[in-house]
């Protein structure tokens, strides 16, 4: 009968944790961060890092926690658009967010994403990111040496003018 009981309040334990752990993922995780809403982003599958990448940014909130997820996939990019031949169009580019929260599902930051963003004063890199393209974030003078020094690790073109 001890027994039982023991075995009841071990698997209601587990039960909680694991109901409390899901809710807290669809929550940005353990951080509290509320995502921002998939509406306000552009985006495609892709090939390359299997699954979807943000192509463009498409809201005002100065604040951007990118959703781990969309339709089910991973976001695993941070792009933008090809405008033609020789124009490229970063995904955050020239917009007036301030800062930045990157899930760790993301493995590539393109070329040119925050470029223009003067007023990103913020920026969480996970440790997932393994590629960041030319001149990502040029332009992106606000950033701590902290954060810059973590970008150049990466890729010293980040910054490159």
């Amino acid at each position: 009968m001890k027994r039982d009981r023991k075995n009841r309040v071990n698997w209601s334990i587990i039960i909680t944790s694991l109901i409390l752990a899901l809710a807290l993922a669809g929550c940005g995780g353990l951080l509290g961060l509320e995502e921002s809403p998939v509406e306000d982003f552009e985006y495609v599958y892709d090939a390359d890092t299997q699954g979807v990448m943000i192509t463009y940014y498409m809201d005002t909130d100065t604040k951007v926690v990118i959703p781990r997820m969309i339709e089910g996939e991973p976001v695993t990019s941070i792009s933008g658009v090809v405008l033609s031949r020789i124009e490229f169009y970063g995904a955050f580019e020239d917009s007036g967010i301030m800062s930045v929260h990157i899930p760790d599902t993301v493995k590539v930051i393109d070329m040119s994403a925050f470029e223009g963003c003067t007023g990103l004063t913020s920026v969480t890199i996970p440790d997932s990111v393994t590629a960041i393209g030319y001149r990502a974030f040029w332009d992106c003078d606000n950033l701590p040496e902290e954060t810059r020094q973590k970008i150049q690790d990466i890729d010293s073109r980040a910054f490159a003018e």
